[in-house]
C-alpha cells in the first residue's frame, strides 16, 4: 500500500505517542541517520518520517533540503501529509544550519516551533509574517534567498502614460509587506531575490555577495535602478559580487550608476535580453569610460537571452556574433580597471562565445586553448 495512504492523516501528537511508546534506539542507531537530508520526493519524505522511533534521531541533522516539482495544495490530504511530514523535520532537526525549502505554496507555518540558528536560508514560501517572525529569530542567519518576498509588489514606472499611472496606482493600493524588527539580520552577507528587498535590507548589515533575480521589466527606468544601486551602497561592508537577472533593457546609463554606488565591486554578472532593448549593451568601445570607478573589479560576465524574434537565426547571422568584444576592448577595460582577470560573454544555455582570462602578464583567449 503507497505510503500516502498507510498514512492519511499523520499528526504530531500522533507522532509524539508513537515516539513515546516506541522502543529507544541505541546511540550507533542515531548515528545512523546522515548530517545531510535531501527529499525531492515526497514517498520517501513521509517514509522518513513514519520510520523514526525517536526525535533524537534527528539531532545531528545539519542539513535539510526539500525540493518537489509541484505547488503545494492543502486541500489535498496528500499534501496535507506531506506539510505535516517537513513540519516534523523542522521542529525536531535542532541543530539545523542549513534548511533549504523548495516547493511552491509552501505554508510558513511549518517554521513554527524551529529551535535552531540557521546559516543559511532558501525557500520559496510565501513570505508572511510567520516568515518574518522566524528571519527575526535569526541572528546568525549569513545567507539568505527568498525568491517570494517582494514578488507581489508591482513595477512603478512613474510617468505620464496611462500604463505608468495605472501602474503606480496599483503599487499605492499593495499591501505592505511586513517589516523586519530593527538589527534583524545583523550578520547577513548574501541575499538573492527582488531588487527592491535587496536595497532595503542592504542598509545597516554586511551584505557582500547581491543576486537580483526579480523587480525588473521592460519598463524598468533609469530613476528605479538607480535607486536600487544607491541602496546596495548603504551595505556596512562593500558590496563585492553582484549578478543582475534578468534585464530586458539596459543601457551605459546603468553601468554607470553601478560603478558610482558599488566601489569595492570585484564581480559583475548581467543577464541580458539581446533584443529589441539593449543595443547599448553592445557599444563597447564606452565600456571604458563606465566601469572607470569600477577600480576593484575582478570578473566581469555576460550572459544574453535568447529572444523570441531571433530564434530562428543561425548563430553566425546573429548580431551580437559579429559584435563582441574584441582583445582591444578587454585592454581598454584593464586600463581601467587594473584588476580585472577576466571578461566572458554566453549564450543563455548555450556556449560561451568569448572568454578572455588575464595570466602570466598577457591576455589569454581560454576558447581557442580548448
Amino acid at each position: 500500500m503507497p505510503v500516502i495512504e498507510r498514512y492519511p492523516y499523520v499528526t504530531e501528537q500522533a507522532y509524539r505517542s508513537k515516539s513515546a511508546s516506541a522502543y529507544r534506539p541505541s546511540k550507533k542507531a542515531i548515528n545512523d541517520v546522515p548530517s545531510a537530508l535531501l527529499f525531492d520526493d515526497p514517498a520517501v519524505l513521509l517514509n522518513f518520517v513514519s520510520s523514526l522511533s525517536s526525535p533524537d534521531q534527528l539531532l545531528n541533522v545539519t542539513s535539510l533540503r526539500v525540493q518537489f516539482n509541484f505547488a503545494c495544495d492543502r486541500r489535498q490530504s496528500a499534501h496535507h501529509n506531506i506539510v505535516t511530514g517537513i513540519s516534523i523535520l523542522v521542529r525536531h532537526c535542532s541543530s539545523l544550519q542549513v534548511l533549504s525549502l523548495y516547493w511552491e505554496g509552501l505554508p510558513s507555518s511549518v517554521l513554527s516551533g524551529a529551535s535552531f540558528s540557521l546559516s543559511t536560508f532558501q525557500s520559496w514560501m510565501v513570505v508572511d509574517v510567520n516568515t518574518i517572525n522566524f528571519l527575526n529569530s535569526q541572528p546568525e542567519l549569513r545567507t539568505l534567498d527568498l525568491k517570494e518576498w517582494g514578488r507581489h509588489l508591482p513595477p512603478r514606472h512613474p510617468g505620464s502614460t496611462a500604463s505608468s499611472s495605472s501602474a503606480v496606482r496599483r503599487r499605492a493600493m499593495a499591501p505592505e509587506p511586513p517589516s523586519l524588527a530593527p538589527g534583524a539580520l545583523p550578520n547577513l552577507v548574501e541575499f538573492s531575490g527582488h531588487a527592491e528587498v535587496a536595497s532595503q535590507l542592504a542598509a545597516g548589515r554586511p551584505l557582500q555577495v547581491v543576486t537580483l533575480s526579480e523587480g525588473f521589466d521592460a519598463g524598468t527606468t533609469g530613476e528605479e535602478w538607480r535607486e536600487i544601486m544607491a541602496g546596495l551602497g548603504q551595505s556596512t561592508h562593500w558590496v563585492s559580487n553582484l549578478s543582475v537577472a534578468t534585464l530586458e533593457t539596459f543601457s551605459l546609463e546603468m553601468l554607470a550608476e553601478i560603478g558610482r554606488h558599488l566601489h569595492a565591486l570585484e564581480t559583475l554578472r548581467l543577464r541580458v535580453h539581446r533584443a529589441p532593448y539593449v543595443s547599448e549593451l553592445f557599444h563597447w568601445d564606452h565600456w571604458k569610460n563606465y566601469v572607470l570607478p569600477l577600480v576593484e573589479l575582478e570578473h566581469i560576465e555576460i550572459e544574453l537571452v535568447e529572444d523570441w524574434r531571433m530564434q530562428s537565426q543561425t548563430l553566425t547571422a546573429h548580431p551580437v556574433a559579429c559584435n563582441l568584444p574584441t582583445i582591444d576592448h578587454i585592454r581598454q577595460w584593464h586600463r581601467t580597471c587594473p584588476m580585472l582577470l577576466s571578461a566572458s560573454v554566453r549564450i543563455s544555455g548555450g556556449p560561451k562565445l568569448i572568454h578572455w582570462e588575464w595570466r602570466n602578464l598577457s591576455w589569454i583567449d581560454r576558447l581557442r586553448q580548448r
